[in-house]
């Protein structure tokens, strides 16, 4: 485990405020399985993600995570990756509609990982008209 996956969760709580707030909350339910990076991305920001994109109209906001979201696509670190690719990116592809407007903010990075992890889910493999 590398020291980038291991502060990965900090990194998250500290980029964004409303994570954070949530991540306090929710810290007492959780306990420690909450600073794993896969449970905080798929529990806190996920769902902060699907709703944004539900309603497609805080843009800054959305810009600012999906910026975020690129970051860590790039990452030399294949678990950073992971994060993004199989926790975030596959859980937004669950419907077709949140991941066609994700399309719209995602960088080319981001991209490519979500049209991997579709194809191998065997979901539409085309690449969404943007």
């Amino acid at each position: 485990m590398t020291e980038e996956y291991k502060n990965l969760s900090l990194k998250l709580i500290d980029k964004f405020s409303e994570i954070k707030e949530l991540y306090i909350k929710e810290k007492e339910i959780y306990g420690t399985m909450l600073d794993y990076p896969h449970v905080i991305f798929g529990d806190l920001l996920n769902p902060i993600l699907v709703k944004l994109l539900t309603d497609d109209e805080e843009t800054d906001r959305l810009i600012k995570m999906f910026n975020f979201i690129e970051e860590l696509a790039n990452s030399k670190d294949i678990e950073v990756r992971n994060v993004i690719r199989d926790t975030v990116l596959e859980y937004l592809g669950d419907n077709r509609d949140i991941l066609n407007t994700g399309y719209k903010y995602m960088g080319k990075k981001s991209k490519e990982l979500s049209y991997e992890v579709e194809r191998e889910l065997g979901r539409d493999s085309k690449k969404p008209l943007q």
